[in-house]
């Protein structure tokens, strides 16, 4: 039995004929990344480059190599952290694995290699209950761990960040207040999400009119947008960002030049 076998895909042929149980690594080398400068390296250094290219293809193709020989393994993940298990999966299902011998090779085929099949491997009625259940199929880039069950018992329940924003809502009308030296002014932004990214536009305070919002975002609870204003003869820039907490909105509103202000406000509700 070998275990975390890293740079296999040479010795295949006699670890198959040696009936080897393998455990293939899931730890990869990062992806090389590409770079402007890329072309003004000398011929040894885009060569050097190329080999560790390929190097870095092959780690990754090393399960499809496996599997396309016959040969049966189950993952190893010794030494690595657990954020990177996900990305690495799917990264070797691109390079050609399988995702029904992937899932294999996390379940049934290290517990028969264990000789393990009796209490581990399959979800079955007396079999020891270490579960992961995902929000999307489990190769799916957007999957995300939504409980864990070890011995049968609910030990961790994610609520990745990254999902946070779709609970908030920002569409329609938000009433702001922001006090500068000039005294109390308000204003009203009117938001609309088209695909997945947002619009708007703002009104009061001394706008003339309906005024265009650019650069909209709304990341991880936090909304930043901008608009232009005239001041005396000059069009100023203004940021206005802060936090987002269900209805309320509470964060500064940087005018130019000209400071940094305290700004809150509410959505109002919708009457539709």
């Amino acid at each position: 039995m070998l275990g975390n076998v890293k740079e296999g895909w040479d010795a295949i042929d006699k670890l198959k004929s040696a009936r080897a149980n393998v455990f293939l690594s899931l730890s990869l080398p990062d992806e090389e990344k590409k770079s402007e400068t890329d072309s003004a390296l000398s011929d040894e250094m885009k060569m050097l480059k190329k080999r560790r290219e390929e190097f870095i293809g092959r780690c990754v193709a090393q399960a499809a190599s496996f599997h396309k020989a016959g040969m049966k393994f189950g993952f190893s993940a010794m030494g690595m952290k657990g954020k990177h298990v996900h990305e690495n999966l799917r990264r070797i299902v691109a390079a050609g694995l399988p995702e029904d011998y992937a899932l294999a090779a996390l379940t049934t085929y290290p517990a028969e290699m264990l000789g393990l099949s009796g209490r581990l491997g399959t979800v079955d009625k007396g079999k020891i209950a270490n579960l992961v259940i995902t929000s999307k199929p489990y190769f799916d880039e957007k999957a995300s761990v939504k409980f864990v069950f070890v011995d049968g018992e609910l030990v961790t329940c994610y609520h990745p960040a990254k999902n946070k924003d779709k609970r908030v809502s920002l569409e329609g009308n938000w009433s702001l207040v922001t006090r500068t030296p000039q005294g109390k002014v308000d204003l009203k932004v009117t938001l609309k999400k088209e695909d997945s990214h947002y619009r708007g536009v703002i009104t009061g305070g001394n706008l003339p009119e309906d005024t265009q919002l650019t650069h909209v975002v709304f990341e991880n609870g936090k909304l930043k947008f901008k608009y232009s204003v005239k001041v005396v003869d000059n069009m100023v820039e203004v940021t206005v960002e802060g936090k987002v907490v269900e209805k309320n909105f509470k964060g500064t509103m940087t005018v130019g030049e000209y400071g940094t202000y305290p700004i809150e406000g509410t959505r109002e509700p919708n009457m539709l």
